[in-house]
Parts: C-alpha cells; sequence; structure tokens
C-alpha cells in the first residue's frame, strides 16, 4: 500500500520596500531598502517527484524535462516529500532507514538526514505553516514501527514539538493536512473489538487532530462506523477546511469516493461540513491508488488503474469538481497515456500546484504528467515526462515573491527623483507589475522596474515614505 499526500495551500504574503525622500526644508537624504543575499529559487511550477525503489528524488522542470536526479542514501526506501513554503527545503519520509532526509532546492542536493527513534519508520509527513500551532512551522511526521504515533517536529531545529499516540489498539498510517494549519486528518487502523474503536468495531477511520497539543477531536460525522467495510485500501486528502476530508476507497475493480467531517466541531459551529452537493459516496469504475484535494478543496482528483492485472489495464484519472452549483459533482475521467499495459498498479501519486490551477500525475510505468485545471472543470494535459524510476510520491514548489528592494537617485529641490527596482531578487515566476506609493497622495503601477517622480513639496516631517509592492504573472505579491 503506497501513500500519497496532497500539498498543503500557500497563504499569500505581502511584501514591501521602503525608501524616506527628503523634502525641501532639509538636506537630501535617501535610505533604500537594503538587499539581502537571495539564493535561486526553483521556478514555479517546479516538481520533485520521490522514487521509492531507486532512493531518489526526481527534478522536473515546469515545462516537463528532467532537470536532475537526488540521491539519497541506500536503503531510504523514500515514501513521501513536504516543501517548505519558501521553496528552499524539502524534508522526505524515509521509510526504509528510519530518517528524515533534508535536501536543499537552492542547489538540488542531499542535505543531512534526522534519524526517528530507534524502531520507528516514517511513513507519511506534511508541512503545517498555519496559525493552527502557534504560528510554528512543523513537519508532522506519521511513524510506525515500535510504536504508532504522529510526531509534530520543530523547523530547522528538528527537535520534537509534540506527540500524538492513537487509540490503543489503532495505528495511523495517512496524514493530511489543512492548509491553514487548522488540524489534520489521520487514517487510522483498528484491529481490536475493544471499545478504543468507535463503536467498539474493527476497521479504518478518519480521525481527526488539533495540532496545538495533539489532542483528538473525534471521528467523521458521515463514517463513525469503519470506512466501507467491502474496499480493502484507503486514500486521504484534505478538504478546503480544517475539519473536512476525501477518502477514496478501493476495491475488486472498483472504488468510491466520500466525503467526512467532524461532528463535534460542526455541532459548535455549523459550517464545518462536506458539500451540499456530496453528501453520498460516488462511484468509481476503478480501483483508486492516490488522491489529491486543490487548496480550495473544489476540486479533488483521484488516480487509479481500470482492469488491473489484465491485458486490457489503463490508469484512468477522474477529476471531481464540486463548485459547480449542481445537485452533484461534475466529473471528467481521463486515460492519460492511452496506451493499456499488463499487470500495472496504476497511479501511484498526485499532487496539485500551490494555486490549484494544475496537479501531476505519476504512474508506475515511470511517466510523470502535468495537467492544467480548465475554467469549465475539464483537464487538459500540458507536459509529460518519461522515465521516472518509482514516482511514489509527488511535489511542486510554490510561487515565492521575495522583498522587493529599490535604490533612489536625488535630485535638487523641486526635481525628478529616479526609483529603481531592478535588482529586486527574482520571484519564481516573473514580475508582471511593479506598483509604487510615493506617499504625497500619489501612486503609479508600471511593467518597467524604473520610474520618476517630481515630489511638489515636502510633508509635514520634510520627508515621504515611499513604499513597493511587486507582484508576479501568477498574481502573487
Amino acid at each position: 500500500m503506497k501513500f500519497d499526500k496532497s500539498r498543503v495551500r500557500r497563504i499569500g504574503r505581502l511584501f514591501s520596500g521602503v525608501a524616506l525622500v527628503t523634502g525641501i526644508a532639509v538636506p537630501l537624504l535617501s535610505s533604500p531598502t537594503s538587499a539581502t543575499s537571495t539564493p535561486s529559487l526553483p521556478p514555479f511550477g517546479t516538481s520533485y517527484v520521490v522514487n521509492h525503489s531507486s532512493d531518489s528524488i526526481t527534478v522536473i522542470s515546469p515545462q516537463g524535462s528532467v532537470v536532475t536526479t537526488i540521491k539519497l542514501p541506500s536503503g531510504s526506501a523514500p515514501n513521501t516529500i513536504a516543501i517548505s513554503p519558501d521553496d528552499t527545503t524539502a524534508w522526505v519520509a524515509d521509510s526504509g532507514s528510519g530518517h528524515i532526509s533534508e535536501i536543499n532546492l537552492t542547489t538540488n542536493t542531499y542535505f543531512q538526514d534526522f534519524p526517528l527513534p530507534s524502531g520507528e519508520k516514517a511513513v507519511s509527513a506534511s508541512i503545517n505553516t498555519g496559525s493552527g500551532y502557534n504560528g510554528l512551522g512543523l513537519l508532522d511526521v506519521v511513524e510506525t514501527g515500535a510504536s504508532s504515533q504522529v510526531v509534530a517536529y520543530n523547523i530547522p531545529s528538528f527537535t520534537t514539538a509534540s506527540t500524538y499516540a492513537p487509540p490503543l489498539g489503532a495505528k495511523d498510517t495517512q496524514i493530511a493536512q489543512a492548509g491553514d494549519g487548522s488540524s489534520f486528518e489521520l487514517l487510522e487502523s483498528c484491529t481490536t473489538t475493544s471499545n478504543s474503536c468507535p463503536n467498539g468495531a474493527s476497521g479504518t477511520y478518519v480521525q481527526f487532530v488539533e495540532p496545538n497539543g495533539m489532542v483528538s477531536i473525534g471521528n467523521g460525522a458521515n463514517l463513525v462506523s469503519p470506512l466501507g467495510s467491502s474496499f480493502s485500501n484507503y486514500y486521504l486528502a484534505h478538504g478546503d477546511i480544517g475539519y473536512t476530508a476525501y477518502v477514496a476507497e478501493a476495491g475488486t475493480n472498483s472504488g468510491q469516493l466520500v466525503c467526512t467531517y467532524n461532528l463535534s466541531s460542526y455541532k459548535s459551529n455549523k459550517s464545518e461540513t462536506c458539500p451540499s452537493n456530496f453528501q453520498k459516496p460516488i462511484p468509481l469504475a476503478f480501483e483508486p491508488t492516490a488522491i489529491a484535494s486543490s487548496p480550495d478543496g473544489n476540486t479533488i482528483v483521484v488516480v487509479g488503474v481500470h482492469n488491473p492485472n489484465t491485458s486490457n489495464a489503463t490508469d484512468e484519472i477522474e477529476v471531481v469538481g464540486l463548485n459547480n452549483g449542481g445537485t452533484v459533482p461534475t466529473k471528467n475521467t481521463y486515460t492519460p497515456y492511452n496506451t493499456p499495459y499488463n499487470g500495472a498498479s496504476g497511479g501511484e501519486s498526485v499532487s496539485f500546484s500551490s494555486d490549484g490551477k494544475s496537479f501531476y500525475v505519476g504512474d508506475s510505468t515511470g511517466q510523470v504528467s502535468q495537467w492544467k485545471l480548465n475554467a469549465d472543470g475539464t483537464a487538459t494535459k500540458s507536459a509529460n515526462t518519461q522515465n521516472i524510476s518509482d514516482p511514489i510520491a509527488i511535489a511542486a514548489s510554490y510561487d515565492v515573491v521575495p522583498t522587493p528592494t529599490f535604490t533612489t537617485t536625488l535630485a535638487a529641490p523641486g526635481g525628478t527623483f529616479t526609483f529603481d527596482a531592478s535588482n529586486t531578487p527574482q520571484p519564481t515566476s516573473q514580475i508582471a507589475s511593479y506598483a509604487w506609493d510615493f506617499g504625497d497622495g500619489t501612486s503609479a503601477t508600471t511593467t518597467s522596474p524604473i520610474i520618476t517622480h517630481n515630489f511638489a513639496k515636502p510633508d509635514q516631517h520634510g520627508q515621504h515614505l515611499v513604499t513597493l509592492q511587486v507582484t508576479d504573472e501568477e498574481g502573487s505579491v
């Protein structure tokens, strides 16, 4: 059973550069924003593919070409990857070595690893950078082996922040992190018939956990009993809010997509529930093997294999739209490679870009494809990369805009000042516009980094506060 996690969502940040421009009444001075050295960040849309069998990470450009392959220590058997929102670091859960490998994304090199407690193996990991845990950056890791637990590690120090242990007799298997950091969901298997299992019944459950103190907050409202008893494998994705989850359940030659939410949270605020048009399971005509939710929770993508272990086996993608306003979600089915393959296990991984406009699919034939979501809910394959060894998990880089900086060329009183932002560190997507506020009641937006301005008179303090905001082609500021 292989696991894939949807990506955590990036919250937009506002950056500005500041300069003080002296007025006429005092000597002319200028204090431009100082530029700090910014490492070369990966272009927005760069994807990182975890190769389980070859102990490596394949780096793929936004255009679909292989940039490089990062080798991990032999025997790592990596399962999942989590990327820091500033695009500088990735952490890989190594199920074979019992380590977390750290990757430097500015140089695409293996940097170091952190050993887990003796006997523990990492099967799933997710970044928590939201405000749900006091705004701290944490790496939440599902560990199985000597015990079954979720450990929140502080990053970059990798010291333990807190630990969640499942009920007696239960075992954590997968984690899905809410984008705002308010909670995470777990798949838990419970093999005992004691009261430690919900309703005293064995099976697989969705468990909701509050990261602040690792407090369990109950089980799903729609799935208070074990998930579908006729299914054997389950794959988890978070929804658009902290207490909603989606599960792809796999049976023999078929499956279903279900939604569940935390009942106790719903009772308290009456808002966190499944979409109104998704109140019952959605049947799938193939065996699902991975699932991902878009950052806004409006699109669910399930990948899997149709007619497995036969000469007619084909991989399939189901794109499910939840925001169409209809009584039922929209469904669009795709066969990404249009060629059958014998005995293949189908799609192994799926993950969304941080802006939710595209998703990435990896399958056991060694191919990774990028798909663009269209406005009508359909998807179009935009790039395809072949000869990837074993794409068990995929993560994509974020859209990062560094703090802008500019210099000021001084002028005589009443003269023309020149502001130059050419040395602003490049975002991971190209800069589309420069928005200037001159602090005298006037502003301007240009596509050029250089602008001139005349100040009619100084303000009451003898100076003007000039600010700059840059926006990239993806709309981030």
